[in-house]
This record gives C-alpha cells, sequence and structure tokens, in this order.
C-alpha cells in the first residue's frame, strides 16, 4: 500500500514536468493531446517475480488509470537481480532499442538503481530528451543527478 502511494506521488511529480510533455497550450496542441496518447515507458529493475516490482508497477497502473488523460503505457523489466553482467544490459539496449525504434515515448518511469543506471547510461541512444521520473534509487545525491535534466524523483536513503 505504501508503494502504491509513493508511485501515487511520483506520478504527480511526473505530471509537473514542462508543460511540452503533454502538448501545448494552443488549441492544435490540446486537440493533439486528446487524439493521441501519452506513452509512458516504465522500466522495473528486476522482474515480475519480484514482489517489491509488481507492488510498484500495481500503483503506477492505479494512478495512471486514475487520470483522465489519454495515456498508453510501455512495461519492461532488467530482471537484473538474475542477469546482473554487463553483456546482458548491452542485449537488453539492443532489443529495446529495436522494439521501439520510431516509437517515441514522453516520459520515462525507472524503479531502483539498475534501471536509472542502465537508462542515465544510454538515455541519448534509447531516449533522446525524454523526462525522466524514478523511484527507489538509494543514496542518490544532488550532485549525482546534476548534470541530466528533465528528471524528476524519490530518492531512496538505507
Amino acid at each position: 500500500m505504501a508503494l502504491q502511494k509513493i508511485f501515487q506521488l511520483m506520478l504527480f511529480l511526473s505530471f509537473c514536468l514542462p508543460a511540452p510533455l503533454f502538448g501545448e497550450e494552443s488549441r492544435e496542441g490540446a486537440l493533439k493531446e486528446i487524439s493521441s496518447p501519452t506513452r509512458i515507458f516504465y522500466l522495473d529493475s528486476y522482474g515480475r517475480d519480484y514482489e517489491w516490482s509488481r507492488e510498484i508497477q500495481r500503483g503506477i497502473q492505479e494512478g495512471l488509470q486514475a487520470s483522465s488523460r489519454n495515456l498508453e503505457l510501455s512495461i519492461e523489466h532488467l530482471d537484473h537481480r538474475r542477469f546482473p553482467d554487463r553483456e546482458y544490459a548491452e542485449i537488453m539496449a539492443s532489443y529495446l532499442e529495436a522494439k521501439y525504434a520510431g516509437y517515441s515515448h514522453d516520459l520515462l518511469l525507472l524503479s531502483d538503481n539498475p534501471a536509472f543506471d542502465f537508462v542515465m547510461a544510454r538515455r541519448e541512444r534509447l531516449f533522446p530528451g525524454v523526462p525522466v521520473a524514478f523511484c527507489g534509487y538509494n543514496n542518490l545525491t544532488p550532485e549525482e543527478i546534476a548534470p541530466y535534466r528533465d528528471i524528476t524523483g524519490i530518492n531512496e536513503e538505507i
């Protein structure tokens, strides 16, 4: 339940990102927003078999379903606990690059350190210019995210 509340807060924060994310203030922008969905990409660090991941995903889906916006959610899992090596990360990056070629997202949602690190190392290659909202990053400092643009999230301190 607490995880769901965290993700609902995270989704709220992500909607506070710059207005171009959801269309312009003009009539054309408003019409585009109604007709085409806002595409959201969620990358989970682990997998469906991990309770933490299922709770976060459930929170995201409930938060999005409560929205009146036209939203489209894509979900991928890194499965980092079973496949933590660099070679697998590159295979996954190639897979995502091929799968979403010609398909642009409007927002990236990332949970936990592996998903954050994976995307930030390849953001320009896989998701250039797409805003990021994250949660569950352990001990992230403001200095570590300072170089990045269009990013917000919830740091987890343990």
